[in-house]
């Protein structure tokens, strides 16, 4: 449950930020820690997708959403740099769903038993 709340609240911040006016105090903060567009928008996907795969669609809508946000821009290349970081994110959260109790990862696994009978181990 905390990770589905953790996930709305940085699609929303997602959503909001990219279609936010250039102009707007929290534009204009975040313009002050110099960090490159394109990285910015790989980062804001890689984030969403470490607990969904849909964001490049969501990267292109919300690219065509600027188009009528005062002074942002629709480009190709935020689209390009919102699917490289959905894939950085989804290979980073299906690498961590190993490790993470129950997401399917090996200690939810059927384990044989010394008959052969395979066994469900509870966690």
């Amino acid at each position: 449950m905390i990770l589905r709340i953790a996930w709305l609240i940085c699609l929303v911040a997602v959503i909001v930020g990219s279609l936010l006016p250039a102009e707007s105090a929290p534009m204009r903060a975040l313009d002050k820690l110099a960090i490159n567009d394109k990285v910015q928008h790989l980062l804001a996907c890689r984030t969403v997708a470490l607990l969904i795969v849909l964001a490049p669609t969501l990267g292109v809508f919300l690219e065509y959403g600027q188009l009528y946000s005062p002074g942002r821009s629709f480009d190709v290349r935020d689209m390009l740099a919102n699917a490289a970081g959905v894939g950085i994110g989804a290979a980073i959260g299906l690498a961590l769903r190993r490790f993470l109790p129950g997401t399917g990862g090996p200690s939810q696994t059927p384990q044989p038993v010394s008959n052969g009978v395979v066994r469900e181990e509870l966690t």
